[in-house]
């Protein structure tokens, strides 16, 4: 719900370490449902009807007769069937709204070191500067709410391109400048540049909140282009 926008049936994969698949990392520890093993393949995965019995709770069953005209039901999608995100009784912020607020994407780059075939982002060196990174803690005054938690996802391109310095400088910066929030990061990156500093970066400000993208074969056969 809060986390993913409600779209987590459609849109994402947990891989077990026995090769199960689900769609739900919340939801693991008491799943019934007979889903597919990775070994099965995509499209065993794709057309499983546990799968598909969760896109009709979550798009159907799940939504409430008044979440229809709201504005922000775009994010929430009704909040989640499982979570305390659960769907919102109709009177004040409802999850979907406080994560439309709380959740800052910071596209901090758009270069990257590969081209990667599913990639939407034009690989140009647009990147931000300090005064675009100092504006942004008077930017989310403007709509967010002191003691409330704010999530900055730095995404790209290749966010770690920007040296683990400038992160680093960055993240103590929004930290500070944003002292009565509960500041957080999270990072999308392909690892490309990963070593010590970085390692020590996200232990200290990411929580481990790092994504990655990996497909092999398309890095590999793109790498360069």
């Amino acid at each position: 719900g809060e986390r993913w926008g409600g779209k987590c049936q459609r849109d994402f994969l947990v891989v077990n370490p026995d090769g199960g698949l689900n769609t739900c990392p919340d939801r693991i520890e008491y799943e019934k449902d007979n889903w597919p093993n990775a070994h099965d393949g995509v499209d065993a995965f794709q057309t499983s009807p546990a799968r598909k019995g969760w896109i009709k709770v979550q798009m159907i069953e799940h939504v409430a007769n008044h979440c229809q005209s709201c504005s922000f039901r775009s994010f929430c999608r009704s909040g989640c069937p499982i979570t305390d995100h659960q769907v919102h009784p109709g009177t004040g912020e409802c999850a979907g709204y406080r994560s439309h607020l709380m959740h800052v994407y910071l596209r901090v780059i758009e270069a990257c070191n590969l081209h990667c075939a599913h990639c939407f982002i034009p690989n140009n060196p647009k990147r931000m500067s300090w005064d675009e990174v100092m504006a942004v803690p008077g930017q989310v005054r403007a709509f967010a709410k002191p003691g409330q938690t704010v999530l900055f996802q730095l995404h790209g391109g290749e966010p770690t391109l920007l040296g683990p310095e400038f992160v680093r400088k960055m993240c103590v910066y929004l930290t500070q400048e944003l002292a009565d929030f509960t500041v957080r990061f999270s990072i999308q990156t392909n690892l490309m540049t990963f070593d010590l500093r970085w390692a020590q970066l996200y232990k200290e400000f990411f929580n481990a909140n790092i994504g990655i993208s990996w497909d092999p074969e398309i890095r590999l056969m793109r790498m360069g282009r």
